[in-house]
């Protein structure tokens, strides 16, 4: 029975620490921090309306109805959240996220930045260096991508 127990609390410590140190995940660390966000899904299959873009779909929402849109799509490849922001804003996702910057470019007034943070899971590899959020600021304009803006921006 003693055996039982230890084993039990065990598990549970390796559990709880495994929770606490999992990466969080994009759609809490933005969703919650732009209200007035336009959020699109990317994915290989989806019970939504979607637009087929030939090599999977391309799922509209909004903040409002982004967790039931999310539990509708499978094999989500991407997601893009796009909100009235300035440089500021940027800055305050890019902390939230404790990013780092790999890169930025620029061209006339449109601002893109390649960052990989280690609250989120994955990525793709540029430049021989692991990426998993983009950023761009134009016009107004705040784009956040994960693992890249798929879409426009």
């Amino acid at each position: 029975m003693k055996r039982l127990i230890v084993v039990t609390l065990l598990v549970a410590v390796v559990f709880g620490a495994m929770l606490y140190f999992m990466p969080q995940s994009i759609y809490s660390e933005i969703l919650c921090y732009a209200d007035d966000a336009k959020v699109t899904v990317y994915c290989r299959s989806t019970l939504c309306s979607a637009v087929n873009t030939g090599l999977g779909y391309m799922v509209n929402c909004t903040i409002a109805n982004c967790y039931e849109t999310l539990r509708n799509c499978r094999d989500v490849d991407g997601l893009s959240v796009c909100f009235n922001g300035n440089e500021q804003d940027a800055e305050f996702v890019i902390s939230r996220l404790n990013a780092q910057i790999i890169s930025v470019q620029q061209l006339d007034g449109l601002y893109v930045a390649c960052l990989y943070s280690p609250r989120l899971r994955g990525g793709i590899v540029i430049d021989g260096k692991l990426v998993n959020v983009q950023i761009a600021l134009s016009g107004g304009t705040v784009t956040v991508g994960y693992p890249l803006i798929l879409g426009e921006y």
